[in-house]
């Protein structure tokens, strides 16, 4: 018996020799990786990953930099309407706060994309472990390493929620949509977690490349409310004027939405523009939030956050050395179920903007145009 153990002992040592005896493997890489990799991670060529801001986890630090990026945004919504208020163009001035609103999503959403799209790159394993910073190359790692710039995203997002975003959807009366304003109060609470307690390189994608599909919804919203109130500014007109008998309004109405002359011209253009952004805006979100959002969660965040969960309970609640102290085991399940609550909820809105693209049904119309800024 210890013969034969002691044969298959040093048949294993000698596979182990032999192995450690084999030259090292090169990674094989793909070319857009290898034309990528000193723009997105290159600290010594002044890679981008390393040029984007960040934060410390001093509370002082994170609530500063909340109340910048939120004070910011109001401040911009509050000169934008005012400017929208005094414009000579009538739509302009009727949704004057509705405009604000949007134009200050459209920069948010493209700044945090842009921030998103370089983080989420430079830390999963979606590049060869050779490039990648340390947190990304285990499960635990990704999970529980802090990085600095995902919190100073996470802590921007906060602001924006909490000083701007919110309080603007309240006022609003067409940003008021309570489930909306739920979803983004759910935000709130997840983006505060992970500023203060677990900034996870997740949130760039969460909080980052996810917006991408945002900027032709924020676009395609916008005419499509530009269009209503052009045409009902049209419609008013006429009856005022009392020059159309009413099977005339009836046939202009449905031609052109009551508009004659220059308003007829203005009115087409704006109701291209949205078509086409509708498309776009459809096609964004199926390929970012109806697949991207849900592999991610599913395929990477739910079996890293499994990973780091059962690592947790194994060495009694602490992680290794350079991870982020303080996190729970009630935490990571909350994520969890988050993740999974906000990709459900993705999938919903998918339903919905398939309704009304595809299948043309225009009851759900709002409720396809409802993900949009800061979703």
């Amino acid at each position: 018996m210890c013969k034969k153990y002691n044969q298959e002992q040093h048949r294993v040592e000698k596979e182990q020799q032999e192995y450690q005896q084999q030259p090292p493997q090169q990674e094989r890489l793909d070319p857009s990786v290898t034309l990528l990799s000193p723009l997105l991670l290159g600290r010594d060529s002044g890679g981008l990953l390393h040029r984007l801001p960040s934060v410390s986890g001093d509370p002082d630090a994170v609530l500063r930099t909340s109340v910048v990026g939120g004070g910011a945004c109001l401040i911009s919504q509050l000169v934008l309407y005012l400017m929208f208020r005094r414009s000579r163009d009538p739509i302009r001035r009727k949704n004057a706060g509705y405009t604000a609103h949007s134009v200050v999503a459209l920069v948010l959403m493209a700044t945090v994309s842009a921030i998103g799209v370089v983080g989420y790159h430079g830390h999963t394993s979606s590049l060869p472990s050779s490039l990648l910073p340390s947190a990304a190359t285990t499960a635990i790692g990704r999970i529980l390493v802090p990085s600095g710039q995902a919190r100073w995203l996470a802590s921007t997002i906060v602001g924006a929620l909490a000083l701007w975003d919110i309080p603007t959807s309240l006022r609003v009366v067409g940003l008021r949509k309570p489930d909306v304003i739920a979803h983004h109060l759910a935000m709130l609470v997840v983006a505060w977690w992970g500023a203060t307690i677990l900034p996870t390189g997740y949130l760039f994608y969460y909080f980052g490349v996810s917006e991408v599909s945002s900027v032709p919804l924020v676009l395609y919203d916008q005419l499509s409310l530009d269009a209503e109130a052009l045409a009902a500014r049209g419609e008013d007109e006429e009856e005022k004027a009392g020059t159309s008998s009413l099977a005339e309004k009836e046939t202009g109405r449905k031609r052109t939405g009551g508009q004659t002359g220059k308003g007829v011209g203005r009115l087409q253009r704006m109701e291209r523009r949205r078509d086409g952004f509708q498309i776009l805006a459809a096609l964004s979100f199926t390929v970012v939030r109806a697949f991207g959002f849900t592999k991610v969660t599913l395929v990477n965040f739910v079996p890293d956050c499994l990973c780091a969960i059962r690592t947790l309970k194994t060495v009694g609640g602490r992680g290794g050395e350079g991870m982020t102290a303080g996190v729970s085991l009630l935490l990571l399940r909350s994520i969890l179920l988050s993740s999974l609550a906000f990709t459900l909820l993705q999938l919903y809105w998918f339903a919905a903007i398939v309704k009304v693209v595809v299948l043309g049904d225009s009851d759900d119309k709002e409720n396809g145009k409802k993900e949009g800024k800061l979703q």
